[in-house]
């Protein structure tokens, strides 16, 4: 079976002069056949499409081509050398159900936010210094790049973006100064290590959140460096705090990943009871630092995957101090 490209699809909504919406999901459009509203959607991790209205009159659903060339005028032969490498994929049935392309979410639209003029991407010469602070951790320029890391000079931070389907919605941002400091008069200043910025609800989504698309597990992480970290294993997402929010849960569970990683902290013992009991019923493993690191943002990417393989399983019955040790 060929293999879809997402990042094609993308490419072809983003570049075609359509206008669309999209959660986290899908990306949503005027129907080109009932021109309905909002009422077509295709989903981003495979492709397939369905419009609500045409759907029960015309069976107006399926793979992905179907739709883009009545909505761009693009031949279908172009779009699937495009979506496939031009090999036509097994068809099979698609039984849609709303919540499959977040219809239930349907009044949820992300609006993306517009990066403050200060905020550099990470490869710019104003960016030098962040950049410096994240090789000293051990992400290269192509990794800091490949998760749209950036950095404020005014503010001497660098700065990981919350996104979902691509859309900004804030970012933390990380001192790259100590953060304990004195000023001439020798008084002790304390720097905050991380700022979230205001308008990420706490709790509410997930960094690296479109890391889930496609996957069949999560890896769960608390910050920024150490689901970066877990870039080779894919799946990764930061909860940005020690807790792991209800709506947290749920964009996992949506995501029909089949596979937990627990990768907090070693200490985050109800955190860690918290998500046994929010995800039973699916494989859970634990994903722990080597021995001699004091958590995954310590080891390199290759180091982490290296564990990530040797992950250690365990049932639902298991206490999980035993695997925090």
């Amino acid at each position: 079976m060929a293999a879809f490209k997402s990042y094609a699809l993308k490419d072809i909504v983003e570049s075609a002069g359509i206008a669309y919406k999209q959660n986290s999901i899908s990306y949503i459009f005027k129907c080109p056949r009932c021109q309905k509203k909002d009422k077509l959607y295709i989903r981003k991790a495979d492709g397939r499409f369905v419009c609500w209205v045409c759907a029960e009159t015309s069976d107006f659903k399926g793979r992905a081509e179907f739709a883009l060339t009545e909505l761009t005028d693009i031949p279908i032969s172009e779009i699937r050398k495009i979506l496939y490498d031009g090999v036509i994929p097994v068809e099979t049935h698609l039984n849609v159900q709303l919540g499959d392309f977040g219809e239930e979410d349907a009044g949820e639209y992300y609006v993306s936010l517009p990066w403050p003029l200060d905020y550099y991407p990470i490869e710019h010469p104003h960016s030098s210094r962040g950049l410096q602070y994240l090789q000293e951790r051990g992400i290269s320029l192509e990794l800091a790049q490949k998760y749209g890391l950036r950095y404020c000079p005014t503010e001497r931070r660098v700065v990981f973006p919350v996104e979902v389907g691509g859309v900004l919605l804030g970012w933390q941002n990380r001192t790259v100064l100590p953060t304990t400091m004195y000023n001439e008069d020798g008084q002790k200043i304390s720097v905050p290590k991380s700022l979230t910025s205001k308008s990420l609800a706490k709790g509410k989504h997930l960094m690296f959140q479109d890391k889930l698309l496609g996957s069949d597990h999560a890896i769960i992480c608390e910050g920024p460096i150490d689901a970066i970290k877990a870039d080779l294993c894919g799946g990764n997402v930061a909860t940005l705090g020690k807790m792991v929010s209800e709506e947290q849960i749920e964009i996992i569970k949506k995501s029909n990943v089949s596979k937990i990683y627990i990768a907090l902290d070693r200490d985050a013992f109800v955190e860690a009871e918290k998500l046994k009991g929010a995800f039973a019923g699916k494989e859970m493993y634990r994903l722990l630092p080597a021995e001699g690191y004091g958590d995954l943002g310590d080891m390199t990417p290759e180091g982490v995957y290296s564990q990530f393989l040797r992950a250690e399983r365990f049932d639902n019955s298991a206490k999980l101090y035993i695997f925090l040790k």
